[in-house]
C-alpha cells in the first residue's frame, strides 16, 4: 500500500578490457552477446524473463501465459539503489526463513526486518 509501483532491472554488464590484445574481437562477441536472438535464446534456456522490450514482443515469450505477467511489470522497471546488498538479501531471508518456519508471524518478521535494515542504515552497512 502506498509508494510507487517499481520492480527491479537486473543489470549485467558485459566489457572489454582496456588491455585487451584483440578489441575487435572483444566488440564482435558483445554484439553477438547483446543481440535480440542471443538474448532471447538465453533467456529460454536459463528460464528467466526477457529484460528488453523487443525480446518481450517474440511470440515465444509474448504468447507464453506464465511470461505475461512478468512482461507487463516491464515499463515499471528501477535501478537498484547503489547500497550493500549482500547484508540486505541476507536480512530479508533470515526474516522469510523465520516466517516460513514459523518462528515469527509474517508481521513480526517482516517488522524485525524494517527494525534491522534502519539500523544498518544508521550505522552506515549500507
Amino acid at each position: 500500500p502506498g509508494g510507487v509501483q517499481a520492480t527491479y532491472l537486473e543489470v549485467k554488464p558485459i566489457s572489454i578490457d582496456a588491455f585487451s590484445k584483440d578489441k575487435k574481437d572483444g566488440w564482435d562477441l558483445v554484439k553477438v552477446l547483446t543481440s535480440k536472438d542471443f538474448v532471447a535464446t538465453a533467456n529460454r534456456i536459463e528460464g528467466v524473463n526477457p529484460p528488453r522490450k523487443d525480446v518481450a514482443e517474440l511470440p515465444q515469450f509474448k504468447n507464453d501465459w506464465w511470461e505475461q505477467a512478468f512482461i507487463a511489470q516491464l515499463p515499471t522497471g528501477v535501478a537498484l539503489a547503489p547500497i550493500n546488498w549482500g547484508l540486505v538479501i541476507n536480512d530479508i531471508t533470515g526474516a522469510l526463513q523465520k516466517a516460513i518456519y514459523k518462528n515469527a508471524t509474517p508481521e513480526e518478521a517482516g517488522k524485525a526486518l524494517y527494525n534491522t535494515l534502519e539500523q544498518r542504515a544508521k550505522d552506515n552497512q549500507l
